[in-house]
């Protein structure tokens, strides 16, 4: 019995690590289409794909990372 359930539960490991892997895999398609839409459209076409929250998300992220290279780069004049 215990033989059994041990089995079991290598089974039900099996099956998590391939959905992980799924959807690493799926994530990695998706980043790349969308590399591949930027560079043949232009950013402003890809934004306009996304849902508010999502280019929201995005260029608040973007223009958090210019404000801080711009205080480091000015920092000390």
């Amino acid at each position: 019995m215990a033989n059994e359930e041990e089995l079991w539960v290598l089974k039900e490991k099996q099956i998590e690590h391939h959905k992980l892997a799924q959807e690493e895999a799926h994530i990695h398609f998706t980043i790349a289409e969308a590399g591949h839409i930027i560079e043949e459209e232009g950013p402003t076409f890809f934004l306009s794909l996304l849902g508010d929250d999502a280019r929201e998300e995005l260029q608040l992220s973007i223009i958090n990372a210019y404000h801080k290279r711009l205080v480091e780069a000015t920092s000390g004049l």
